[in-house]
């Protein structure tokens, strides 16, 4: 039905409009995914046809940055996946602290497609935690980064809703939320200055370098297969060796890339690179 009502062509021709009036490149995203974004943009509108939307996305320039919001899906909460962090805890966070300790290193995280910033965030309060436990003091940089500049500068602003918030227990939720007149809650500000948001486009910009861990959750799912590759060359690029990659639950590597990491965690989608590019290695990015 929605394939019906917004075609292959109308999806390039808004594709078209955005790159060339925009500069904003997405031909890499899935075109099924692209499809229902636009669609519900349509019902949200209520526009009952998709070359009317067209005609409406060229007379009201703000309907393009309401189009690209959809499409960044920024749906997202503290603790996404609880079961999870805990192995990211274990098998993760535990080791590289203990190992940077050692030899007074800093510890350096990408969250890439950090939407809000629930990701970082939780980051920045395991780690803390887990510091306190093992009384280690280190230096700890994590990156969030996202194409949606919107986004990123809530992210900096750290203040969210209960919603957000429901897998956070309440013991937590005092220690590094301060609760403002509106009954939000607030990001501690040590907090804060563990975490340096950057609007980063994950198929057009540089990776970021020297990083013990990237995390990329439940970003892949709405890139195609071209893109996924190329996003993971990437990393490989930004990880340093015994570096780990962590992925979202319905995300996996392609076995292509197995030749340079290893599985530490399939369910938990842990990832630790074991090897990187050397001069004979034939890889590109695509």
């Amino acid at each position: 039905m929605i394939r019906n009502l917004v075609s292959d062509y109308i999806v390039d021709l808004i594709l078209r409009k955005l790159a060339y009036k925009h500069g904003i490149d997405l031909t890499q995203y899935k075109k099924e995914f692209l499809r229902r974004r636009i669609y519900a943009r349509m019902v949200f509108l209520h526009i009952d046809s998709a070359w009317r939307y067209l005609k409406f996305l060229e007379k009201n320039p703000q309907e393009v940055y309401k189009l690209l919001d959809n499409i960044a899906i920024n749906v997202s909460c503290f603790f996404r996946d609880p079961h999870i962090w805990k192995r990211i805890e274990d098998l993760v966070f535990v080791p590289l602290l203990k190992r940077k300790s050692k030899i007074r290193g800093s510890l350096r995280i990408w969250s890439a497609g950090c939407s809000y910033g629930e990701e970082p965030y939780t980051i920045a309060i395991l780690l803390k935690e887990l510091m306190d436990i093992l009384k280690c003091k280190i230096n700890v940089y994590i990156y969030a980064t996202d194409i949606d500049a919107t986004a990123l500068r809530k992210g900096e602003l750290g203040i969210y809703r209960i919603e957000s918030l429901r897998n956070v227990d309440k013991r937590l939720l005092l220690k590094y939320f301060n609760k403002n007149i509106k009954g939000d809650y607030v990001i501690r500000g040590d907090l804060k200055r563990m975490v340096l948001f950057k609007r980063h486009n994950l198929l057009k910009d540089r990776p970021l370098s020297n990083m013990d861990i990237v995390f990329c959750r439940n970003v892949l799912i709405y890139f195609d297969k071209q893109a996924q590759h190329k996003v993971i060359h990437k990393f490989i690029k930004s990880l340093r060796l015994g570096g780990y990659l962590i992925l979202g639950a319905t995300e996996s590597l392609d076995s292509s890339f197995l030749e340079f990491f290893e599985i530490i965690d399939l369910r938990a989608r842990i990832y630790r690179l074991r090897r990187k590019y050397s001069s004979i290695d034939n890889y590109t990015f695509l």
